[in-house]
């Protein structure tokens, strides 16, 4: 279980190619990580225990760099399992429910926008909600 964040307090701007959001730090308040499987070099996730877990990612627009959609998405290893976007807006927020098998890596990217990468402004949470056959 995790809820990181970023203490850039700065924009971060994403081109046209989808980049991974540098979440990086379980510091501020509220913040925090249960077991290890996050890796603060590469911002991305290691599932420690199959089943279904609720994963969610908010990040705060400040401005598109296009007029092209705005997209953040969820991958899976390397693969878009989920991805929400739009033209220009305050905020983007992305939750799913999926069923993950152990040792599969997760990471969140962004493209075409700028980011405010503040605590409480953007995060990624992910939180094992049961096996796979919905035994808690």
């Amino acid at each position: 279980m995790f809820h990181v964040t970023n203490e850039t307090n700065n924009n971060v701007t994403f081109g046209q190619s989808p980049t991974i959001i540098p979440f990086n730090s379980i510091t501020p308040n509220g913040s925090f990580e249960i077991g290890s499987g996050f890796n603060y070099s590469t911002y991305k996730y290691t599932i420690p225990k199959s089943g279904i877990w609720r994963i969610s990612v908010r990040v705060f627009i400040n401005t598109s760099s296009t007029t092209a959609n705005s997209r953040i998405s969820l991958l899976k290893n390397t693969n878009i399992i989920a991805t929400v976007g739009n033209k220009i807006g305050n905020a983007e927020s992305l939750e799913i429910l999926y069923n993950f098998s152990e040792n599969d890596v997760i990471e969140t990217t962004a493209e075409r926008m700028i980011i405010w990468l503040a605590s409480g402004h953007s995060y990624w949470t992910g939180e094992w909600v049961s096996d796979s056959n919905g035994n808690l």
